[in-house]
């Protein structure tokens, strides 16, 4: 497991490189200031075509999708991960104790994902462990289905 390369979202806007765990590192990602939804690196992976799909930035991305190729199946997700400003602002001022507000938060980044919990523990241990093992985080304990990548939240 691999420490976050920040704790917390970044007062401003900042670049990291997120490292893989042997070698080379899965690109860079960014983070931090005022919630916007224009992030270059932003990516669709179609997990079911027309069905289901996965929006995350390119790095976390390529690591969301080296974890299911290890795993051999779909890592079932709650929503589609990425959150625009607007819709986090919605969920936060519906219930500020459950989200986070925009600017705070790594799913307005394309840098969270919320697991879907409907799942066998058997298989949920599997997933945690494969995206922990590829630079993905859970902050708080209660959250065990929150994980952001690269960054701490």
């Amino acid at each position: 497991m691999s420490a976050p390369l920040y704790d917390g979202m970044p007062p401003t806007e900042r670049e990291f490189t997120v490292p893989k765990p042997v070698e080379g590192r899965w690109g860079r990602i960014i983070c931090g200031g005022t919630c916007r939804d224009d992030y270059a690196r932003i990516e669709i992976y179609h997990q079911v075509p027309g069905v289901r799909y996965v929006k995350l930035q390119r790095a976390a991305l390529h690591s969301f999708q080296a974890a299911e190729q290890v795993l051999g199946f779909p890592i079932l997700l709650t929503g589609v991960a990425w959150r625009s400003c607007a819709v986090q602002r919605s969920l936060w001022l519906s219930d500020k104790a459950r989200y986070a507000h925009p600017d705070v938060t790594a799913h307005t980044r394309g840098l969270a994902i919320d697991v879907d919990q409907g799942q066998s523990a058997v298989r949920l241990a599997k997933i945690h462990k494969a995206l922990i093992y590829r630079h993905w985080h859970q902050s708080r304990p209660d959250e065990p289905h929150h994980l952001s990548f690269g960054i701490e939240t």
